[in-house]
């Protein structure tokens, strides 16, 4: 699971590079393996696979860095 983890990571870290501009790929692939590892005391392998699991995790991160960067840049808040 860990290199699944470590792959996913790079992955994702890319593609959230393209759509939030001036942010570093391996903060982002830090930022990620973080929300993995802090979220891995939640998973229960009675519930389903660990794959996706941890997809789901990193899906929800992406979601909430892209998510803050539009607050950020958002006009209203200026």
């Amino acid at each position: 699971i860990i290199s699944f983890v470590l792959r996913l990571a790079r992955i994702k870290a890319r593609q959230l590079a393209r759509v939030l501009p001036g942010v570093d790929v391996r903060d982002l692939e830090q930022e990620l393996l973080c929300a993995a590892v802090s979220g891995w005391k939640r998973f229960d392998p009675g519930r389903g696979r660990a794959e996706a699991f941890i997809e789901h995790l990193m899906a929800q991160r992406c979601w909430k860095l892209r998510r803050h960067r539009m607050y950020l840049t958002s006009p209203q808040i200026r």
